[in-house]
């Protein structure tokens, strides 16, 4: 974005937002990575601070959102009162410095001690393998540009990184869990270039190449090149649907290996719709299903192969304060030959939300969470475990109005 950009956001006035999260769960769930699930119970609080900054061509947030978990039974089996805490701040940036340019900037991070349910989705979406650590730092950041070269046609850019870091008191290793302790970190440099073509007024098609480079502490890299063809039909209700095929190269070239047999060739693609089957002036049913297979990169395990996810949600609005959900998402890992110790490559997780606009600051919401883990699919021994099944009441106050529900 160009510097005189930056001093206008400056020079305009700043709001400072704020948000707090407060959460009481209970039900079963390990409290660490290899344990069985136990009877368990924690209470959540994040509070949140946002700073926003604002221009006619952009808009740029800055938040800190540390979170609290205090847990019982605590990591040591002893209810503790100090909580877990883990620093997390987020970045977004939205500007159109001209006419026909679009950027957008994304950045998280989080450095601390993650609880069992916080700490894959740190990681990565997905994560199967939840690795024994003590404190973890986790960063992500992404830059789009976009520029309309003609009324048809669109140059597209990005840039990505993530970095994985455990540290602290790594705890003593488990023969029964050969992956346990997860001390590599991992740090993933990226980039894409591609274009698109407006067939119609809701169809496009587009061409996109990523190249990516996994780096592991222990030595290990990973080069992955992903050429794929995407067509995305949007109807203005919001009904959209989304079409990807492609392939996947990846190639060892650091001093451990992390592809077994050598480089790999992988058919990709994915499907993603989302249909609104009601719609009316009380109510709204909206539904969405999702699906892809792709190269996967386990930040953790530190290996590569295929993985299959697939997805859905339905949404029951009731408006204006009504939102009653079921969400669930599967990832398979699909490698022909299981890895040595059966290290979970496969997760899913079902949640069930049932959330109230209390106030135009306040929202209200009951509801449940279901997950398991397990090996790859061609495990002998597959099967799920590390069961969490929670309930869950969460209360949320914000200084920012919440729109009623089902407005358009």
């Amino acid at each position: 974005m160009p510097f005189p950009l930056l001093l206008l956001l400056l020079a305009d006035p700043a709001a400072v937002n704020g948000k707090l999260i407060v959460e009481t769960r209970a039900g079963e769930s390990p409290v660490t990575a290899g344990q069985a699930s136990q009877a368990y119970a924690s209470t959540l609080v994040i509070p949140q601070v946002e700073l926003r900054l604002r221009d006619p061509r952009a808009e740029l947030r800055l938040a800190y959102l540390p979170q609290f978990v205090w847990q019982f039974p605590a990591v040591n089996g002893n209810l503790e009162a100090r909580p877990l805490i883990l620093h997390r701040a987020a970045l977004s940036l939205v500007g159109r410095p001209t006419a026909t340019t679009n950027v957008v900037a994304i950045g998280a991070a989080a450095v601390g001690q993650p609880d069992y349910y916080s700490l894959p989705q740190l990681i990565g979406p997905g994560q199967a393998y939840v690795p024994r650590v003590d404190k973890i730092f986790t960063a992500s950041g992404s830059l789009v540009f976009s520029e309309d070269l003609t009324f048809r046609w669109r140059l597209l850019l990005s840039a990505g990184l993530s970095t994985y870091r455990p540290y602290g008191n790594i705890p003593p290793p488990d023969p029964m869990q050969p992956f346990a302790l997860g001390t590599a970190g991992e740090t993933t440099v990226g980039g894409a270039v591609g274009a698109r073509h407006l067939l119609t007024p809701i169809d496009d098609v587009s061409g996109i190449v990523s190249v990516s480079d996994a780096d592991y502490t222990t030595g290990a890299d990973l080069l992955l090149i992903s050429p794929r063809l995407i067509w995305m039909r949007r109807q203005p209700a919001g009904d959209d649907f989304r079409l990807t095929v492609g392939l996947s190269y990846a190639r060892d070239h650091g001093s451990m290996l992390v592809l077994a047999g050598g480089p790999a060739l992988l058919p990709t693609g994915s499907l993603a719709v989302t249909r609104h089957l009601i719609r009316s002036e009380g109510y709204v049913l909206s539904m969405g299903i999702n699906s892809t297979v792709e190269q996967y990169v386990d930040p953790v395990l530190r290996v590569s192969g295929p993985r299959a996810q697939v997805g859905g949600q339905v949404l029951f609005t009731i408006v204006p304060s009504w939102i009653i959900g079921v969400d669930g998402q599967l990832f398979l890992g699909l490698r022909r030959t299981p890895l040595a110790g059966d290290p979970d490559e496969t997760t899913f997780t079902v949640n069930v939300p049932v959330r109230r606009r209390l106030s135009k600051n306040a929202t209200l919401e009951l509801g449940g969470r279901w997950s398991e883990r397990g090996p790859a699919v061609s495990s002998p021994t597959f099967g799920f475990r590390e069961r969490q099944l929670l309930a869950y009441l969460q209360l949320m106050l914000t200084t920012e109005d919440i729109m009623p529900y089902g407005s358009r």
